[in-house]
């Protein structure tokens, strides 16, 4: 089974005493090890890394293992060095996984992930992200040679001093044209020291999986080779915090990192960074079914491993998986909307016909999406519905659709009965009686904030919501008729 497949590997480190004990006074000095991968074992020398996800050898800490001399190959099973995390801000240890399927889809130079079990001198770790190393086969890999200079930036700027893993050039001239170019800020000074094309699709990329922690919001995680006598390139590090849970998702963060910031103020590079970000979330949606299924296979064998969890930490992982999948499908959409070429007046940006309605069954009553038509019954005058989301940009807009009161007993007060409106908005039509049918409609504004230079495009999450309130008996909404319009 390959390394960085759809299964999950099985590594073993064997450490001595005196290396273990090496690890634990000198945790960032490498030490003698054995490393067996799927049942092959080679000589490695090991060191912990990490910084807020530092944990010490005795516990489940992160390591960096590169192979010992003569035992580097070509194989995917055993790269020259390699780095195993332990997921420890990610609950459904997927996250970097799927990061990394997303940014080597879009054409952005980015370490292959995989997951594996690891034990520790025989005691289990739990399930890790192993991640390729980026070293001179990745570099000739992507780029064709591994001569240049290859720099990693930590929560800094691009700007400041980096750590130069490779390349014998110590003199930093390619560093000092880059950060020439960004003060200057002139686009002929800023495509002779960077690939254009190549940074806005690694920003992009960033964006897509809403990587916060990377180097377009905070200056972090992140490395950029430079081809001899050539351009900067990104290439992606530390993507253990991207699909963030928190909702709604919100793009209007200050832009920190100088590369960013130059390609949204730069009047001819802005419409090239915008476009690609467009083009870069049609690809990412184009393909979403695919990584979908990769991220749902090993999500079945991530869950699989955790039946011997306490039942608390199985609720924790299965909610976190479930979490980061609809995370694939909304953030596509989410960015998609925002980045969008504002639509023409009367244009429709929601269909009720194709769109995932969030049914509901309880005792209160049900709301069930049956063919061509959404079907709400309230046995009590607690409401009920069903809900979808939609992502837009700031506008003006109307949801619309055909209600029909099957027989909707308001008790005299017209505050009740059948409705559509959006989630936080009062309602403002009221459908009740029997046999009834009427054409509802719901203008709303989406304001928006106002972003300054340094800020990207935004969009909202609007949740629709069909259904009974204060109301008893039946609906139904006929969905070929459910959208939402720009005004």
């Amino acid at each position: 089974m390959e390394l960085f497949g759809n299964g999950i590997g099985q590594v073993d480190l064997v450490l001595t005493a005196s290396a273990s004990n090496s690890l634990v006074h000198a945790t960032r000095k490498y030490a003698p090890g054995i490393l067996i991968i799927n049942g092959q074992s080679s000589p490695v020398e090991v060191r912990l890394k990490g910084s807020s996800t530092f944990q010490g050898i005795n516990r489940n800490p992160n390591l960096t293992v590169r192979f010992g001399s003569g035992q580097e190959s070509s194989s995917t099973n055993k790269p020259k060095k390699l780095h195993l995390n332990n997921n420890f801000n990610d609950d459904s240890g997927l996250r970097y996984f799927l990061a990394s399927r997303v940014f080597r889809t879009l054409g952005v130079p980015c370490p292959q992930v995989g997951l594996v079990r690891l034990t520790i001198g025989g005691r289990k770790a739990g399930i890790y992200s192993v991640v390729e190393g980026v070293d001179k086969q990745f570099l000739k890999k992507w780029f064709g040679d591994s001569k240049g200079n290859l720099y990693q930036w930590q929560k800094v700027d691009f700007q400041e001093v980096p750590e130069q893993n490779s390349g014998t050039d110590q003199t930093l001239n390619d560093l000092k044209k880059a950060r020439q170019a960004i003060h200057d800020g002139t686009s002929k000074r800023f495509g002779d020291a960077f690939d254009v094309k190549a940074a806005c699709r690694y920003l992009a990329a960033e964006i897509l999986v809403g990587n916060w922690d990377g180097y377009l919001w905070n200056c972090n995680n992140y490395r950029a080779y430079c081809q001899p006598g050539g351009l900067f390139y990104f290439v992606a590090h530390g993507l253990d915090n991207s699909f963030p849970e928190e909702r709604p998702w919100s793009l209007t963060m200050t832009v920190r990192g100088s590369v960013g910031r130059t390609l949204l103020t730069n009047a001819q590079y802005r419409p090239i960074f915008l476009q690609t970000i467009r083009e870069s979330a049609k690809i990412a949606k184009e393909n979403r079914q695919l990584l979908e299924k990769d991220i749902r296979s090993v999500a079945n064998l991530v869950l699989q491993e955790t039946s011997q969890y306490p039942e608390e930490k199985r609720r924790t992982v299965t909610n976190a998986v479930q979490i980061l999948i609809n995370s694939l499908r909304d953030r596509f959409e989410f960015v998609d909307a925002a980045f969008a070429a504002p639509p023409q007046p009367g244009a429709v940006v929601f269909d009720g016909l194709s769109a995932k309605w969030r049914e509901r069954a309880d005792t209160n009553g049900v709301a069930l999406n049956e063919s061509n038509r959404l079907k709400v019954v309230a046995r009590s005058r607690l409401p009920v519905s069903a809900r979808a989301t939609v992502f837009l940009p700031p506008g003006k807009y109307q949801f619309e659709g055909a209600l029909h009161a099957v027989s909707i007993k308001n008790y005299d007060d017209d505050r009740y009965g059948a409705m559509l409106r959006i989630s936080g908005e009062p309602t403002r039509k009221h459908v009740f009686g029997t046999n009834i049918t009427e054409s509802v409609t719901f203008p709303f504004n989406i304001v928006g904030t106002q972003l300054k230079p340094h800020h990207l495009p935004n969009a909202e999450e609007i949740e629709l919501v069909c259904g009974v309130e204060g109301a008893v008996g039946e609906a139904w909404f006929d969905l070929s008729t459910v959208k939402v319009r720009t005004r």
